[in-house]
């Protein structure tokens, strides 16, 4: 699961940066298209933020899931480790 928020992020990292690079075009060329443009790279943003809420939820998880491995663990050295 780290590795799926971790590609996740990056994939995301990039989609960013080419957006960013679309509005600095989107810039020069100005006008209603421009305009357009620019528009449609605030809805790319804002859809880009559900990466960072599910990679928070998914890190949560993963955090979760080693503390219960933990403590199986102990319990596993507690009762010595039988079978």
């Amino acid at each position: 699961l780290d590795a799926v928020v971790d590609a996740t992020a990056e994939a995301t990292n990039n989609i960013m940066n080419a957006c960013d690079k679309i509005s600095a075009v989107a810039g020069e060329g100005g006008g209603p298209h421009g305009d357009q443009l620019n528009a449609i790279v605030t809805d790319i943003f804002e859809a880009c933020n559900v990466q960072d809420i599910t990679g928070q939820r998914i890190t949560k998880v993963v955090k979760t899931l080693k503390h219960i491995e933990e403590q199986v663990m102990r319990l596993v050295e507690v009762f010595g480790g039988a079978g």
